[in-house]
């Protein structure tokens, strides 16, 4: 170190007093100047800070080359109005000349390539800059805050402006940006207020502006930084894409924009402070909008939504006090919407209007949402014109003051999947006439339906324990309150103060405390027959019972059986069969409920399959040949899904623990089967139909029988017994050339049964006959086709033999 070492020393003993004592300014000289050399080379390290007027820093010092000015060489030099730096100079170093405030005007040569961060940052009197060709790039912060710069030129040279590095340049009005420049950093021109234009050489290959000074890339596919002194009307070229960070940040003159279609990206602070813009659309291809994207724009008073919109950020209207309406063209998308911080991040918090438009432009009263959405959001249709909506089983939710004003709509049907309802949630719904709360919703917030005035009717579930404060305030039409729950669980629930209208209603309490249904059993007669039991002391006469049989397909078939028609059992219960059931459906779910004559439940739903009505079997009886027969009954129903393909997903024997499924007949052997099937002449032969039940169809040659000929049945059943009965001709089943008879009386245990059709004339002479049995075609069947359907239904039957005895 060269020249004033005790100087140096005393400035660092005394830094902490530097803006606490006035320094006595003096003309400056070259003496004023501490600096360093280094390998023949001089690096300015300080000045005197009491040195004022102009400075010439000299080329060489001791005979060596000053080619450099240091960190904080002339920090605080707060009195030099002018310096002139030689063209030996090739880098001035960080916060060279920091707040040097009375600098007026500095040229830096051409030998200069680097200019440090914050070389000039605070030299707010600087009015004039001339930048040399040879610097590379602008650092950070370079020129921060010379609020006295009125126009800067980079030169070819300058291929990179860094952060900030004409922030705070308030009297900047114009920038001219060289052919060199690759790249320009966000937040280059931050709170640069006074910018009317950047201005970009038509040779650059990066960048470009337009007529209005508007920065560019090239391509004109992001806008990259708009003037902070745009004003009026602005319209984006349709080549944008992208809306870079801060571009529009504080344009408080700007009074309008036009966002084209083309663009899928709008960045960060985009248009914070446009305190001037009155409205925007944010078009379909938009998906997120960033952070602070509209923050503290005071004068916006309206917004278009997009329908690709998937994320708004943090704050993106904070401050935007003054935001009436929000327009939407999709109600599904809008409720879909992620917010940031959600209360200055979605519009409707400051607006209290919701617009939901059409293809033509034209306000929605109607709205379906679909099964995507699982939650409506806070806020969502406040201050719409919907009449009516329809909300999917999907959601599970409903926020706060969703519907704060939408005063035409006057009923709405709210799904038993939701389990939460916001406060304000139907605040101001003067329309609404009744309402039922879902089963599963715990509690009523506040002021959930304040000011409902038309409301007349409430139902509410048995799951409600609490309504808080003023949840119906001011519903002073309200007179019939409709509880599930008894008289005892009303008292529980915690009603919190002003709710009187609530209160003072009439309360229609569930009068009849829900019960099960007893239990279920299976008759196998000649097909499956499902058995719903209800005990005698929940009888009562107006009782109705539904029950849905639903198919794996989805369709269902739905029965509903009086009180009158229920079977009196032993006098302690009732039952009520359900018969029909095929073989390959014992897996298919059977609903189960009572209702009374109001429509209202009156016993718990109930839910069971066959399948799991054989297993209760196992449960309930102690005997071998029931468990045998249950156990071939679930794999004859598990062969006929495989055969049939039907919910093979859920097969029947699947139900069967391993003990269970032990008690099963071993693997049927075919060739125990004896006899065989006969006929005479026109006999064509026999099949079997496995649907609802077991159909024997003997078929005759449509040229010896017709439909004027009837069918004589005989056969001597299981138990010994002779049956017999006469089919006509008009329920034979003319197939061509082929005339079918249906014999389906018979129940699995008659499978070895011998079967005797005779057909007879108008006279009643035989024509021809045919005997068969089950089992017998069974073994021809098996024969031609390995079919486990065949083996287990023939176990089936040997158990259900062994069962009946």
């Amino acid at each position: 170190m060269k020249k004033l070492c005790t100087v140096v020393l005393s400035l660092t003993l005394l830094v902490g007093c530097l803006f606490l004592l006035p320094v006595e300014s003096k003309a400056a000289t070259v003496e004023d100047l501490t600096y360093e050399i280094w390998e023949g080379e001089v690096t300015i390290t300080g000045c005197d800070t009491a040195a004022s007027g102009d400075l010439i820093i000299p080329d060489t010092i001791e005979g060596y080359p000053v080619t450099r000015i240091g960190e904080w060489a002339f920090w605080n030099c707060s009195s030099l109005t002018g310096i002139t730096i030689p063209d030996s100079v090739t880098g001035i170093g960080s916060s060279a000349f920091y707040y040097c405030s009375s600098l007026a005007s500095i040229t830096i040569p051409d030998s200069v390539t680097s200019i440090g961060d914050s070389a000039f940052e605070g030299c707010t009197g600087l009015t004039s800059i001339s930048i040399g060709n040879g610097v590379t790039s602008i650092s950070d912060y370079a020129f921060a805050y010379c609020t006295g710069l009125t126009s800067i030129t980079i030169p070819d040279s300058v291929t990179g402006i860094d952060y900030y590095a004409f922030r705070g340049c308030t009297g900047l009005t114009s920038i001219s940006i060289g052919s060199g420049v690759t790249s320009i950093s966000d937040y280059a021109f931050a709170y640069c207020t006074g910018l009317t234009g950047i201005w970009v050489s038509p040779s650059n290959a990066n960048y470009c502006s337009d007529e209005k000074g508007v920065l560019f890339n090239k391509s004109m596919t992001e806008l990259v930084s708009a003037p902070a002194c745009i004003s009026g009307d602005y319209a984006i070229p349709d080549s944008v894409t992208i809306i870079g960070d801060d571009a529009f940040y504080n344009c408080s003159g700007l009074t309008s924009i036009t966002i084209p279609d083309s663009v899928t990206d709008i960045g960060g602070r985009a248009f914070y402070g446009c305190s001037s813009l009155t409205s925007v659309t944010i078009p379909d291809g938009v998906s997120i909008i960033s952070g602070n994207t509209f923050a503290y724009c005071t004068s916006l008073t309206s917004i278009t939504i997009g329908s690709g919109i998937t994320d708004i950020g943090d704050h993106v209207f904070n401050g935007s006090e003054n935001l009436t309406d929000v327009y939407i063209s999709d109600a599904n998308a809008w409720c879909k919407i992620m917010f940031g911080n959600f209360s200055v991040s979605n519009p409707m918090t400051y607006a209290d209007h919701l617009h939901i438009l059409d293809e033509n432009g034209e306000e929605v009263t109607e709205i379906t949402l679909d099964s995507s959405v699982t939650a409506i959001p806070d806020y969502a249709f406040k201050g719409s014109t919907i009449t009516s909506i329809t909300i999917p089983d999907s959601v599970t939710s409903i926020g706060g003051s969703a519907f704060e004003g939408c005063t035409g709509l006057t009923n709405i049907t709210i799904p038993d999947s939701v389990t939460a309802i916001g406060g304000w949630v139907f605040d101001g719904c003067t329309g609404l006439t009744s309402v039922t709360i879902p089963d599963g919703v715990t509690g009523i917030e506040m002021y959930a339906f304040s000011g409902c005035s038309s409301l007349t009717s409430v139902t509410i579930p048995e799951s409600v324990t609490r309504i808080d404060y003023r949840a119906f305030s001011d519903c002073n039409s309200l007179t019939d309150v409709y509880y599930s729950g008894t008289a005892d669980q009303w008292d529980d629930i915690y009603i919190v103060d002003d709710n009187e209208a609530f209160t003072n209603a009439t309360i229609h309490y569930q009068c009849v405390e829900l019960f099960s249904i007893a239990g279920v059993n299976l008759a196998l007669n000649n097909d499956i027959t499902l058995y719903m039991y209800v005990m005698a002391e929940n009888y009562d006469p107006s009782y109705t019972m539904e029950i849905t049989k639903s198919y794996a397909d989805g369709t269902s078939v739905t029965n509903t059986v009086a009180a009158a028609d229920w079977e009196s059992y032993y006098g302690t219960m009732y039952r009520v069969g359900f018969n029909g059931i095929a073989a390959k459906e014992m897996t298919d779910e059977i609903t189960v409920t009572v209702y009374d004559a109001s429509g209202n439940a009156v016993s718990k739903e109930f839910v069971t399959t066959v399948a799991d009505a054989a297993v209760l079997v196992y449960k309930s009886e102690a005997n071998a040949a029931s468990f045998t027969m249950m156990a071939d009954l679930l794999n004859y129903g598990a062969a006929a899904q495989g055969n049939f393909r039907y919910n093979t997903d859920d097969l029947a024997n699947t139900r069967l623990t391993a003990e269970q499924a032990a008690y099963a007949s071993a693997r049927f052997d075919m060739s125990t089967v004896t006899g065989k099937a006969s006929g005479t002449a026109g006999a064509m032969g026999a099949t079997l139909y496995l649907d609802t039940n077991i159909q024997h169809n003997f078929i005759f040659d449509a040229a010896v029988v017709d439909s004027t000929m009837t069918a004589k049945v005989s056969y001597t059943n299981y138990k010994g017994v002779a049956n017999s009965f006469t089919i006509p001709g008009s329920r034979f089943v003319n197939n061509g050339s082929m005339i079918t008879v249906n014999v389906s009386a018979l129940t699995p245990a008659d499978v070895n049964v011998p079967v005797t059709v005779q057909i007879v004339d108008a006279n009643g002479a035989a024509v021809c006959s045919l005997t068969d049995s089950i089992a017998w075609y069974c073994v021809r069947a098996q024969a031609s086709a390995t079919n486990d359907l065949f083996i287990e239904l023939m176990e089936f039957a040997t158990s259900c033999n062994a069962y009946f005895s």
